[in-house]
C-alpha cells in the first residue's frame, strides 16, 4: 500500500459494474478510498455532500444524454472548482474530450484504459491535490500569524481601512512607533489583496548602506562599480506582479527618492550602470516612524514623492493608547509561545493582567511579546502572578536605557546585575537555588556575583 494517498478520496463515476469493481480493488492498493457510483445524478448528489480529493468520470453513462455528455463534469465544477476530474471517453470521441479539456478536466483517457495508462495522470492530479493542501495551510499558518489581534476603536479602525484599501493597486503608507506592529500592516494588506499568491519582500531601508541602497532596490550591471562582478537584479524586479515593503522609507536618500518616484509615476526602473528601463508591476507599501511631513518641510524629503506614497495613510497608535488591547494580546502570545516551544499551558492572574494593562510599554507590542515570552519561559506556576510581571519588567528595562551607557559591556553588565538581583530577591537570597534556575554552572556564579559586585544585602 502507498501510504502517500492513504486516507484520500476517489469518486468513481462508472456504469460497468465490472469495470468499476476492477478500478475500486486496484485503487484501493495504494491507499485511496473509493466511491462507486454508477449514473450521473448520484454522483453530483454525492458530490454536494460530500469532500474528495478526485473524480474519475466515464462520459458515457445511462442518464446522459448522448447531445450533452459534459453536463455531468460542469455540474461537478460548479460544485467544486478545484475538484480535479479525469475524463474517460469511448473509442472515437476524441473531441469530446477535447471539450471537457478545456471545460476543466484534469486529463481524458480513451477506452478500453488499462489500469498502467490511468496510474500516470492520477497520480499527478493526486499530487496537485496534495501541493494544494499543503499551500492552503501554509496559507492559514500566515494568516494566523499576521492576523491583527484588537478591540480598542484605534485597532479596529486601521484594521477597517486595510481591507478597505488592500483590494486596490493604491499604495499604502504605514506610520507608527517602533514596534507598533507596522509590518504586521503591511504582510496583512498583502495578503488580503489580489497579488496575495504573488511574491512579498521587505527592505529596511535604514539596514542598507546609502551607497548601496540603490543597487539593492533597482540592481546593477556588471562593472557599473567598484564589486560588481555580475549582473544583480534589485528588489522591485525579484518583486514584479507582487508587493514590496519599504520600511524606514524617511531613512532614503535624495538620489534614492528620485529613482523611487519614477516607480510610482512611469512603473520604470533603471539598474545602475544601465540606460535601458525596464516596466515592472509591484505594488509599494512604506512605513515609517518619522514625521515625513515635517522633513518635506525641511527639504530631507521629496513632496512629490509624499504625497505618491500616501495615497492611502494607515497610523497604528502606541500600545499605552489602547490599553484594552493588551490583555488580548498578552493572552495570544502567551499561547503562541507555548505551542511553539512544547511548554505546560499557563495563565494570567488579574493581578498579573493589572500589571501588564498599567505598563507604559515604551517598546510597543514587540516588548509586550518579548515579556511574555520571558515570563512563559520562566515562571513557575501555572498561574502567573502579577509579581511575575514586575520581575519581568524591571529586567527588561535595561534594554529601554541601552542609550544611557557607555559600552556595550556595560549595559550587559548592568541588565545581568539587575536579572541577577531579582530571582536572589525572589529566592530570599538562595544562591545555590538561583544559579539552577538560571541555569549557570554554581562555581561560575559565584564568580559572576564577584565580577558584578553583588553583595547580599
Amino acid at each position: 500500500m502507498d501510504s502517500k494517498y492513504q486516507g484520500m478520496r476517489l469518486l468513481l463515476v462508472e456504469d460497468d459494474l465490472n469495470f468499476s469493481n476492477f478500478l475500486k480493488d486496484e485503487l484501493s492498493q495504494i491507499g485511496l478510498e473509493v466511491f462507486p457510483v454508477y449514473r450521473g445524478q448520484e454522483a453530483l448528489r454525492k458530490a454536494a455532500k460530500e469532500s474528495f480529493d478526485l473524480v474519475l468520470l466515464d462520459l458515457k453513462l445511462p442518464d446522459v444524454d448522448d447531445t450533452n455528455l459534459l453536463q455531468i463534469l460542469t455540474g461537478l465544477r460548479e460544485i467544486h472548482p478545484e475538484l480535479p476530474v479525469i475524463v474517460l471517453t469511448g473509442e472515437g470521441k476524441i473531441k469530446r474530450a477535447v471539450e471537457a479539456i478545456k471545460q476543466g478536466a484534469y486529463d481524458f483517457l480513451e477506452k478500453p484504459v488499462s489500469l498502467n495508462s490511468l496510474m500516470i495522470p492520477l497520480r499527478n492530479a493526486l499530487d496537485l491535490v496534495e501541493l494544494r493542501r499543503q499551500r492552503n495551510l501554509l496559507q492559514d499558518q500566515i494568516k494566523a500569524q499576521f492576523r491583527i489581534i484588537g478591540v480598542s476603536p484605534a485597532i479596529k479602525n486601521v484594521i477597517r481601512r486595510l481591507m478597505k484599501c488592500a483590494p486596490t493597486q493604491s499604495q499604502v503608507l504605514i506610520i507608527g512607533p517602533t514596534g507598533a506592529g507596522k509590518e504586521l500592516v503591511a504582510r496583512a494588506v498583502h495578503q488580503a489583496s489580489l497579488r496575495s499568491h504573488q511574491k512579498y519582500l521587505k527592505i529596511n531601508c535604514a539596514a542598507i548602506p546609502r551607497e548601496l541602497i540603490e543597487s539593492e532596490l533597482f540592481g546593477h550591471r556588471k562593472g557599473s562599480f567598484t564589486g560588481a562582478i555580475k549582473d544583480q537584479s534589485g528588489k522591485f524586479a525579484q518583486a514584479d506582479g507582487g508587493t514590496i515593503f519599504l520600511d524606514e522609507i524617511g531613512d532614503l536618500d535624495p538620489s534614492a527618492q528620485a529613482k523611487l518616484l519614477r516607480v510610482l509615476e512611469d512603473g520604470e526602473i533603471s539598474p545602475i550602470g544601465s540606460d535601458q528601463p525596464y516596466k515592472v508591476d509591484v505594488r509599494m507599501i512604506s512605513a515609517t516612524n518619522k514625521d515625513l511631513q515635517a522633513m518635506v518641510s525641511q527639504g530631507t524629503f521629496r513632496e512629490d514623492l509624499y504625497y505618491r506614497l500616501s495615497t492611502v495613510k494607515i497610523e497604528i497608535p502606541p500600545l499605552k493608547e489602547r490599553p484594552e488591547d493588551i490583555p488580548i494580546l498578552a493572552a495570544e502570545f502567551l499561547r503562541r509561545c507555548q505551542e511553539d516551544n512544547g511548554l505546560a499551558a499557563k495563565e494570567f492572574s488579574a493581578e498579573a493582567v493589572i500589571a501588564l494593562t498599567l505598563s507604559d510599554w515604551p517598546g510597543n507590542v514587540r516588548q509586550l511579546k518579548s515579556i511574555i515570552e520571558y515570563i512563559c519561559i520562566f515562571s513557575e506556576s501555572a498561574v502567573i502572578s502579577g509579581d511575575d510581571v514586575n520581575l519581568a519588567l524591571q529586567q527588561n528595562q535595561g534594554a529601554k536605557y541601552a542609550d544611557d551607557f557607555p559600552s556595550l559591556r556595560d549595559a550587559t553588565q548592568d541588565f545581568q546585575r539587575k536579572v541577577i538581583i531579582a530571582r536572589l530577591a525572589k529566592n530570599e537570597w538562595n544562591v545555590a537555588q538561583t544559579a539552577d534556575e538560571l541555569g549557570i554552572n554554581r562555581t561560575h556564579f559565584y564568580k559572576k556575583l564577584e565580577d558584578l559586585r553583588i553583595e547580599k544585602p
